[in-house]
C-alpha cells in the first residue's frame, strides 16, 4: 500500500510521501484503495448537458449533498459516487434516502446549509491530508456516513456485520491476492459472521 504517485520513471515510481519503489508493472484498476498508483474510477458524465450544473474537478463532483443530491436541482441525484464502501448496501441505502426525500417523508436543508455541510466534509478530509481526488472516498468514514443517511431518512441502517465482512475481505485481499475472492462468509446476525472457507 502506497500513497498517490508524484512521478513515474521507466522503472521507478516516486510517491507523495517522499518514498520510491522499483516497479516492473503498473496495474490500472477500478478501486483507488487497492494496489499501486491507482486513481480508481474517473468520474465523467458526458450524457449530462452542462446546464445540469454538475462539474468534476480532479475527480470531485459538485454540487452534491451527502454525495447524492444535486444541491441546486434536488430532483437530480447520483447514486453510487462514494468509493471504498460496502457498495451494494450503500447503493440501497442511498436509494432509500433519496426516495424518502422524493416521497416527502423527509425535508432537505436549505441549499446554503447543504453547501455548508458538503464544504465541512471536504475541509475535514483535506485537513487530514487527503487530496481532493479522494473527496468521495469513505473508507474509515463509511459507518458515520451510513448512519447519518439512515437517521436523516428515518430508515434502517446498514448492519455492522457488513462492514466487518468488508474489512475481513480487504485484509484477506492484502494477505492472499490470488485466492481471497474464493472466500465464503456466513452471516450469523446483524453483528457477527464466520469465515466458512
Amino acid at each position: 500500500m502506497k500513497p498517490l504517485s508524484k512521478s513515474i520513471g521507466e522503472h521507478e515510481v516516486n510517491f507523495e510521501d517522499g518514498t520510491s519503489c522499483k516497479v516492473d508493472v503498473i496495474f490500472y484498476c477500478t478501486d483507488g484503495s487497492f494496489l499501486l498508483l491507482l486513481k480508481g474510477y474517473l468520474y465523467d458524465f458526458p450524457f449530462l448537458h452542462e446546464s445540469c450544473g454538475i462539474t468534476v474537478n480532479d475527480n470531485f463532483i459538485e454540487p452534491l449533498y451527502k454525495h447524492i443530491i444535486h444541491i441546486e436541482k434536488p430532483t437530480m441525484c447520483l447514486i453510487g459516487v462514494p468509493f471504498n464502501v460496502c457498495a451494494f448496501q450503500m447503493f440501497d441505502l442511498q436509494a432509500r434516502f433519496y426516495i424518502n426525500y422524493l416521497k416527502g417523508n423527509m425535508k432537505l436543508p436549505t441549499p446554503e446549509a447543504m453547501r455548508a455541510d458538503a464544504l465541512k466534509e471536504l475541509e475535514e478530509k483535506l485537513s487530514k491530508g487527503f487530496p481532493i481526488s479522494q473527496a468521495h472516498m469513505l473508507g474509515p468514514y463509511q459507518r458515520s456516513y451510513y448512519s447519518d443517511l439512515a437517521n436523516l431518512a428515518k430508515t434502517h441502517d446498514i448492519p455492522e456485520v457488513m462492514l466487518k465482512i468488508k474489512k475481513a475481505s480487504f485484509e484477506r485481499f492484502t494477505e492472499d491476492l490470488l485466492n481471497f475472492r474464493r472466500d465464503v462468509y456466513k452471516i450469523i446476525d446483524d453483528e457477527n459472521f464466520i469465515h466458512v472457507c
